[in-house]
């Protein structure tokens, strides 16, 4: 199976290809707000002809909580690409994504993981993952919180993401777990194909607020 994939929802930019057990990706770290041109983020995987997207099985993104703008530039972006070239598109998650990036840097695997992104004006993007069969699952819901409550959150388990900076002292941090398209890859590649077509249509990203969750439709 080869899939393309993508993970844009905060500030980094990141494209991943993966063909079997085999993983190509390209990330660059930068400021929310200055994204390399698309045709840079191809070039970083080798993946610029019209004809890679013929070979393909399936594209996936990382659909948020994240960065709105992103989001949906992303979801923009590859709906038509997969249409035209009838692809399924897979949304995913991109804090389950993150939170499978910092597995291989575990040194207990039956340990929980919590994701907490920068969301701005003293918040985050968070979420908390118990790791089955190399897999990380959701046991908390995906929600925005102050970042004044992370430390009770983060007390047991491994912490991943920029919103931990402040309390590096109060809960073991994994800092070097950065977020990479090829998670984006790994989960797509579970998806069942057969039972669901994933249309490009469908295919939206999701964009957290404050007690409130909402699918944003494009």
């Amino acid at each position: 199976m080869k899939i393309l994939g993508f993970d844009l929802a905060a500030n980094y930019s990141s494209i991943a290809i993966q063909a079997g057990d085999e993983f190509n990706g390209f990330t660059q770290i930068h400021d929310v707000r200055a994204r390399p041109a698309w045709e840079d983020l191809f070039a970083g995987i080798g993946f610029s002809t019209p004809d890679d997207f013929k070979d393909l099985d399936a594209i996936s993104f990382a659909q948020g909580p994240g960065s709105y703008t992103a989001l949906r530039n992303i979801a923009t972006f590859l709906k038509p690409i997969a249409h035209l070239n009838k692809i399924p598109l897979i949304p995913i998650s991109s804090l389950q994504a993150f939170a499978l990036s910092a597995f291989d840097f575990m040194e207990d695997p039956h340990q929980k993981v919590h994701a907490a992104i920068d969301a701005q004006k003293g918040t985050c993007y968070f979420a908390s993952y118990a790791f089955v069969d190399g897999i990380p699952q959701p046991i908390t819901k995906e929600e925005v919180v102050d970042v004044s409550i992370l430390p009770q959150k983060g007390a047991d388990g491994y912490c991943i993401g920029n919103a931990w900076k402040d309390y590096s002292n109060a809960i073991t941090h994994l800092s070097e777990v950065t977020p990479h398209a090829g998670s984006v890859c790994r989960l797509a590649s579970l998806a069942d194909l057969q039972s669901n077509t994933f249309l490009p249509s469908e295919a939206n990203p999701v964009y957290l607020e404050p007690l409130t969750f909402r699918k944003i439709n494009e």
